[in-house]
């Protein structure tokens, strides 16, 4: 590995969480502090207490062990000290939650991604592979979880310059493992959005920063149903993906059109996730059965800032989410909060209302059309009635 390229990550860990801790109050920062063995943290004043914990964590010290009678002012609710610490200190690959107490948070505050700083080491005979995913960039990291495997792949930040790469785009690329935790590093790009990547130039794909949406009236076929594209539909979902031939037709129909696939579907049945997987030319954003809900949270924020940042592009886009109340309830699962809202926890309609929010029609042709499914023992979800009936075509 080169030695110049690792100086160069070894200040992006610097700068990030440098960047992080910045951000934090002085609550967190005290709690913080307390974590990892800063003396007397809650006499510190701010920067005093920024520049201890900076120093401490450089040092590559490990927290104290936790005492059951802490004495000293107790610090006031932190917003989940465990994930402040793996953003920290680079742990396991996870995510950090904005817990709501007294009111709902923005989706941005609700969703906010710690960002593991890879570790390079030198690897015998390290393997090579070929991995795609949508980009995840914060501060001086980017990085995606294939969409396949899960694999964590990492992609120098001279690359996304070279290529202009933003949030929610989708890349691949082959990739080398840099460690013994199963990541890897993007070494090649071939593709960006579905194009070449050495012939990929969003400023020339039909992008318009000032985009003015309008309402579409043009429709598009999905068994019986007559759609609208650009728009919020929702079907009721009387027989499996793969018990007929509905959907298949609907996507060849739509990449023949010129549209991007994208399918988010949670906790799949075993012959749906087998179905999906061998449908060529889409974008499969789905959970088996039974899987970490977790990684369903991933697939809805990787399926809200793909479909986003293809429009941003000049693409048109058809996001189909295969049961919708299944997903309101997976995502339910990823947060402890006893708070429930519609009958759901508050930072799971945030996140549901934002997928929802995503479809419109421009006037320069590009456009997002959702597709969503439910089922019919769910039709009396709150949710459902207040949130989805109440801004879609029912079909």
């Amino acid at each position: 590995m080169d030695q110049s390229f690792l100086e160069n990550i070894k200040q992006q860990q610097a700068d990030q969480r440098e960047s992080l801790i910045q951000e934090l109050g002085i609550f967190e920062l005290r709690g913080l502090g307390r974590e990892i063995g800063v003396p007397s943290p809650t006499t510190r004043k701010r920067n005093e207490l920024v520049n201890l914990i900076l120093e401490r964590l450089s040092n590559g010290l490990e927290p104290p062990p936790q005492k059951k009678n802490r004495k000293g002012r107790p610090c006031k609710t932190l917003n989940n000290i465990n994930q402040i610490m793996t953003a920290m200190t680079g742990g396991d690959d996870t995510l950090s939650f904005t817990t709501v107490t007294k009111r709902i948070k923005p989706y941005d505050e609700v969703v906010t991604f710690a960002q593991e700083t890879p570790v390079f080491s030198l690897v015998d005979n390290p393997d090579k592979g070929e991995y795609e995913g949508v980009l995840r960039l914060f501060d001086k990291i980017g990085y995606f979880l294939d969409i396949r495997s899960r694999t964590k792949v990492f992609i120098p930040m001279d690359l996304v310059g070279r290529y202009h790469l933003e949030k929610g785009d989708y890349v691949r690329g082959v990739a080398t493992k840099m460690n013994t935790s199963n990541q890897y590093i993007i070494n090649n790009l071939t593709r960006v959005n579905f194009e070449n990547a050495d012939k990929y130039n969003p400023a020339f794909n039909g992008f318009n920063a000032d985009k003015r949406p309008v309402i579409s009236f043009e429709q598009v076929s999905y068994g019986d149903h007559r759609l609208y594209r650009g728009r919020r539909n929702i079907v009721e979902y009387k027989r499996n993906i793969y018990e007929d031939n509905r959907f298949v037709n609907f996507a060849g129909s739509m990449i023949e059109k010129g549209y991007c696939v994208v399918v988010l579907g949670l906790n799949t049945s075993f012959e749906d996730s087998i179905m999906l997987s061998n449908i060529p030319k889409i974008v499969n954003l789905s959970t088996n059965y039974a899987e970490n809900v977790q990684q369903g949270l991933d697939k809805v924020v990787d399926a809200i800032s793909l479909v986003q940042r293809l429009s941003d592009v000049g693409k048109k886009v058809v996001l189909f989410v295969n049961d919708v109340v299944e997903v309101l309830n997976t995502l339910d699962l990823c947060f402890d909060n006893n708070e429930k809202i519609m009958g759901h926890c508050p930072e799971a309609v945030v996140i549901a209302q934002k997928l929802i929010s995503v479809a419109r029609a421009y006037k320069d042709g590009s456009e997002i059309t959702l597709v969503m499914t439910y089922r019919d023992y769910n039709c009396n979800d709150i949710f459902l009635i207040n949130e989805v009936f109440k801004v879609s075509n029912r079909f």
